[in-house]
């Protein structure tokens, strides 16, 4: 008969998790883990004859599974000998060799949520004694995050990808030190569990001095290391900050905002007179302390704080160049990354580029020339203002206020606004926009504007191409792109300043005064909402497509319904042109066609290979921004077509851009990630302010994205073409 191991293997689990309990080992949670997999499981765990084990529960840690098998096959016995007293006399949990405490950090993420829930279950039990108001003994995320942080030394909350306090969370729960609950309101509630309790007062033992919630000084005592662990140590650095509640960036007075530069190289080459014009007057001793930051996580993304400053020493020189005239970035006021630091978004550019906070009527990031003096002052809403206008729209918000139609209001304003390039700035990945809620839904059921999923987002984005809208639409991943975006554009126009190469067409001749004035009345004047958001549910009857196609597309994408033609379009990739592929749609009815769109698809190695190529043309020295030029330019000549001959229409989507990046980055002739990466995306974007070449990127599975979205295209310009022009030439 087949011997069925439950039994064992529970009571094995069990041996070995008192045994590691004893020597106050941290493998005493991997063999609770696997005791509770054990008891789970409802099979019986056999051992087949040819050997096999079935039904033994899938166990995260490898070293446990090898160990209850080698029990099945008889090769470990069920209660070792070493592990028979723990076995016979459970021990007691000595929390003064809790494994946890053993590397626990004095004053960081851990320690401040056990202080925080401990001063709340003091706080419950006296009022409970003294039968006052009753205080909750749980609390819930957003207040234990509030409470926690006078015991941190680190910001408690994060969202730039950078390491923060919460996420000592998991490894608590994974203790048994805190439970998390749901309660009726179906938010998260925390407290501490009997063994936290017991755990707390080893800790406040380890250090006495940590029951006031006062910041200590910077030298206070580590927790104690077990000398027979070893542990790689984590990179730390010294980061001075003004003494707040919060571990964030200085407040700027607005009233004193000077234009804020960034200063490259070793802080021992800067002398203090050199730092002193830009951040105002030193502050006392007694109102800074230096915090001690560890970097304890590796993010795929670069961090926020590093992907601000990042870029090459020349393209930093330009920003801190003095001139005669510079570029100012306003950002409008109400920009921020969560409501609970309102200002940490706009600290975080500040740090990086010339930048000040203002009440912007239209659009979130606007930019304004003017002499360095002028800028510096609050004098800068009579400067000159550039005909560029950014709208940042988070995927979170876009879907949520999608059904009010919030977005299309706000396109109809930068379209009647008078500026020639104002652009929606879409912030993360689109594909989680179906995880996203919408907001106001049940009071606009009908609404053809709400955004439910990346369809509908490719939908929007595809209506402006047909359109021929004004505004176009950028891209980036995170907060943190948007800010290196944001710098290396104002890079761009303070170079071009300084080179006196300044664009004709980015000068208004209006100062910021006058447009927020004019802007102000179209508000007012407002009163209407162009159907553009929505389109019929099926084409216009008696329309069809024409379709010139390169082969290489027509194999990926296949024959499109609704199409009467589909010919070849042989593009030039020998003597002329770079490797791509294309498309030309155009819609006919009733003997007329319409103007074609032209589509062209690259690799995004193609547009590093131009950067790399502009780099090494270039001096040695030259600014990282003028290599962004040169290579938007050499790739806008080798498009197919001539300048003239190219429709009004025309879009260029690049796929594969961050992943190309990393690989690109590892050769030898290429630059370097932090000064490859900015580039590429400088270059996406004078391709559209420059070259009119509307731009989209596709990252995450580009080849499917790209179909996806060219059928989303096809469909709506069967439905919302304009068909009215006469013949046209053919197709270049």
């Amino acid at each position: 008969m087949v011997k069925v191991w439950n039994s064992d293997l529970a009571q094995a689990a069990e041996v070995r998790m008192c045994y590691h309990m004893s020597k106050g080992s941290s493998r005493e949670f991997m063999w609770r883990k696997a005791h509770r997999a054990i008891l789970a499981v409802e099979k019986e765990i056999r051992q087949l004859s040819s050997g096999r084990i079935v039904n033994l529960p899938r166990i995260k840690e490898i070293t446990a599974i090898q160990e209850l098998e080698a029990v099945i096959r008889g090769e470990r016995p069920i209660v070792p000998p070493e592990m028979k007293q723990a076995a016979d006399d459970p021990p007691e949990r000595d929390f003064a060799r809790h494994p946890y405490l053993k590397r626990m950090q004095f004053r960081g993420g851990g320690y401040a949520i056990l202080m925080a829930l401990h001063l709340r279950s003091k706080e419950h039990m006296e009022t409970a004694r003294t039968a006052a108001a009753a205080v909750r003994q749980f609390m819930y995320k957003v207040e234990l995050i509030h409470a926690a942080q006078p015991f941190c030394d680190v910001s408690m909350e994060g969202g730039w990808g950078s390491s923060c306090g919460w996420t000592s969370i998991r490894s608590l729960l994974a203790h048994r030190l805190v439970l998390e609950s749901r309660g009726p309101t179906h938010r998260e509630e925390y407290r501490l569990t009997e063994e936290g309790q017991d755990f707390v007062q080893a800790m406040l033992k380890l250090w006495p001095e940590a029951e006031g919630p006062a910041p200590p000084a910077s030298n206070q005592p580590a927790a104690s290391v077990d000398p027979d662990r070893s542990r790689t140590p984590r990179p730390r650095w010294l980061a001075r900050t003004f003494h707040a509640t919060r571990v964030t960036a200085a407040a700027t007075p607005f009233s004193a905002l000077k234009v804020l530069r960034p200063v490259s190289g070793p802080v021992s080459e800067v002398s203090p007179e050199a730092l002193r014009p830009m951040c105002g007057p030193e502050p006392e001793e007694s109102s800074c302390v230096k915090i001690e930051i560890s970097d304890s996580e590796e993010t795929e993304e670069p961090r926020a704080t590093d992907a601000v400053s990042q870029g090459s020493q020349s393209t930093d020189a330009v920003l801190r160049k003095p001139a005669a005239h510079a570029a100012l970035l306003l950002v409008d006021d109400r920009e921020r990354l969560k409501d609970a630091e309102p200002r940490r978004f706009f600290e975080t550019i500040a740090a990086a580029t010339s930048a000040a906070r203002e009440h912007l009527k239209l659009g979130d990031f606007a930019w304004v020339l003017g002499r360095s003096e002028v800028l510096g002052g609050s004098d800068y809403l009579d400067s000159e203002l550039v005909d560029c206008l950014l709208e940042r729209k988070r995927i979170a918000d876009l879907v949520g206020r999608s059904a009010v139609g919030d977005h299309m209001k706000q396109l109809h304003r930068m379209e009647d606004c008078g500026l020639k390039h104002a652009f929606f700035l879409l912030e993360g990945n689109p594909n989680m926009a179906s995880s996203c809620p919408v907001f106001d839904q049940d009071l606009h059921t009908e609404s053809v504007y709400t955004i439910h999923g990346r369809e509908e987002i490719d939908a929007f984005c595809a209506q402006l191409i047909i359109r021929n809208s004004k505004v176009g639409v950028l891209q980036s991943r995170d907060p943190a792109g948007t800010a290196r975006l944001l710098k290396y554009i104002s890079a761009w126009m303070t170079w071009k300043l300084q080179t006196q190469a300044f664009s004709h067409d980015l000068r208004t001749g209006h100062s910021l005064r006058e447009f927020e004035k004019f802007v102000a009345q179209q508000m007012k004047d407002e009163g209407r909402l162009a159907l553009l958001g929505g389109s019929s549910s099926s084409s216009v009857p008696g329309r069809m497509a024409e379709l010139h196609v390169s082969r290489g597309l027509f194999v990926r994408v296949g024959r499109p319904a609704n199409t009467e033609k589909v010919s070849w379009l042989v593009s030039d990739n020998g003597n002329r042109g770079i490797e791509h592929l294309a498309a030309e749609l155009s819609v006919h009815e009733n003997g007329h066609r319409s103007q074609p769109i032209l589509t062209v698809i690259i690799n995004a190695g193609l547009l590093l290979q131009e950067i790399n190529a502009a780099a090494q043309r270039a001096a040695s020295q030259a600014a990282l921004i003028s290599v962004a030029e040169a290579a938007a330019a050499s790739l806008a000549s080798q498009l197919p077509g001539s300048p003239s001959q190219r429709p009004s229409r025309r879009l260029l989507i690049v796929e594969g851009l961050h992943k190309s990046v990393q690989a690109s980055a590892r050769a030898p002739a290429s630059l370097p990630l932090d000064e490859l990466l900015p580039c590429a995306e400088l270059v996406v974007f004078l391709m559209d302010l420059k070259f009119s070449w509307r731009c989209r990127v596709h990252d995450i599975q580009p080849a499917e994205t790209t179909k996806s979205f060219l059928q989303v295209l096809l469909r709506l310009a069967l439905e919302l073409e304009v068909v009215n022009a006469p013949q046209v030439p053919q197709p270049t």
